[in-house]
C-alpha cells in the first residue's frame, strides 16, 4: 500500500487541487464519524470465545481499510523523499514508515489491552471517549493546516 502510494496514487490524487480537496474532505468526514463513534465508547467485556482471524485475512483487510489508504496516500504526498530516483524515494519512504510504524502498532495493541483493563466504570468510559473525540478533532484540524 505504501509502495503503491509512493509510485503514483498520491501524485495522481494530489496533482490536482480538486483531488487533494476531495481527499481532505473525505478523510475529515470519515475521521469526524470515527470521533463521534469513539465519543460513545463503551467497554463491555465479552467473555465468549470469538474466532480469531488469521494473518492473510488481516493483511487483505488493510486494502479495503479507508483509514489505511488515507494514511498511505497522505504520508506519500507529505513525507516522500525527493531524490532523483523514484525507486530510492519509495524504498526510503516505505522503510522509514515501517521502522516508525511497527513499534507504534505494537504500542497501540498493548495500550488497547491496558485501557480495556482500566475501563471498568462508566465515568472512565466517558473520559476516554471525550479524550479520543478531542484528539480526533485535533487530527482533523492538522489536515487543513498547511
Amino acid at each position: 500500500m505504501l509502495c503503491l502510494s509512493g509510485y503514483g496514487i498520491a501524485r495522481i490524487i494530489t496533482s490536482s487541487s480538486t483531488g487533494e480537496l476531495f481527499l481532505k474532505i473525505a478523510g475529515s468526514l470519515w475521521m469526524f464519524y470515527l470521533a463521534f463513534v469513539l465519543s460513545r465508547l463503551s467497554m463491555e467485556i465479552d467473555t465468549r470465545k470469538k474466532p480469531k482471524i488469521g494473518f492473510s485475512q488481516a493483511f487483505a483487510q488493510q486494502f479495503v481499510n479507508s483509514k489505511a489508504w488515507i494514511m498511505a496516500i497522505s504520508g506519500a504526498s507529505t513525507f516522500m523523499p525527493q531524490f532523483n530516483n523514484i525507486h530510492i524515494n519509495v524504498f526510503l519512504f516505505a522503510s522509514i514508515f515501517a521502522v516508525v510504524g511497527i513499534p507504534c502498532m505494537f504500542l497501540w495493541l498493548k495500550m488497547g489491552d491496558v485501557i480495556a483493563k482500566i475501563m471498568r466504570s462508566g465515568k472512565a468510559n466517558r473520559i476516554l471517549g471525550f479524550t479520543m473525540f478531542s484528539l480526533m478533532l485535533v487530527t482533523i484540524a492538522t489536515i487543513w493546516i498547511k
